[in-house]
């Protein structure tokens, strides 16, 4: 018996629609930052004396959270949405099973759960 070839491009084509918003984000927010970067200085220099340490951190990555959350929502959307509907019943009523998506991605990928070796 020939040892079965693992296809991972099928497991990557499932995560693909998830990773297409993370990499906009990851493109956006140094626009983003670089326009807010003048007001949080000034705003963090006047309350603590100094513009920048952890506080900053924290209020980067939060920005950058919200970006992505957003992005999550609002890229994925197909330009025709009328026609998408009328094909497409992904939510016509509630999956309510934890762990269904496990099926669905194995599904995909002819129930090969490892990682790709190159």
């Amino acid at each position: 018996m020939a040892p079965r070839r693992r296809q991972p491009q099928k497991a990557l084509a499932v995560l693909r629609a998830y990773l297409l918003p993370v990499e906009v984000a990851v493109t956006v927010f140094p626009l983003i930052a670089a326009l807010i970067v003048v007001p949080v200085a000034i705003r963090g220099y006047r309350r603590r004396g100094r513009a920048g340490g952890w506080p900053v951190l924290v209020f980067y990555s939060f920005v950058f959270y919200l970006l992505a959350t957003l992005l999550q929502t609002v890229v994925p959307l197909p330009a025709d949405t009328d026609g998408h509907c009328a094909v497409t019943r992904y939510a016509e009523r509630p999956q309510l099973e934890p762990l269904a998506f496990r099926g669905t991605v194995s599904t995909a990928a002819e129930g090969d759960w490892a990682p790709p070796t190159c």
